[in-house]
């Protein structure tokens, strides 16, 4: 039994090549609502299948949590201490350390501080 020859309608390549060149203009041009469906697919996978801890990767990531506020006190912490933390961090040979805090203003909470402003 031989299969009937289907036919391709003559809009069949012009419609695949516009979709194609509208998904390669909007991937080049990368919109904002592009952008925030892709991060929303992101965590998406992320929060369904994360990722195993590894201990063998270096990256780390040191947490200002609920438990280190009990301990050290409400934030904003002193400068002093925030010194501390960078030297055990370079201490524990850390590649780079970033703080995704913004240090704009002199310190006002560090003894040592004010008393070298001050003194």
């Amino acid at each position: 039994m031989r299969r009937p020859k289907t036919r391709i309608s003559p809009l069949y390549l012009p419609l695949v090549a516009g979709f194609l060149a509208l998904a390669v203009l909007l991937r080049w041009y990368d919109p904002f609502f592009i952008q925030a469906l892709r991060l929303i697919g992101f965590d998406s996978y992320q929060r369904l299948a994360p990722a195993a801890y590894d201990p063998q990767l270096p990256v780390r990531i040191v947490d200002i949590d609920s438990e280190s506020l009990r301990r050290v006190g409400q934030w904003p912490w002193p400068r002093t201490i925030m010194r501390d933390l960078l030297l055990k961090l370079t201490e524990r040979n850390a590649a780079a350390i970033a703080f995704d805090v913004l240090f704009a203003e002199p310190d006002r909470t560090s003894l040592e501080e004010a008393c070298s402003q001050s003194c």
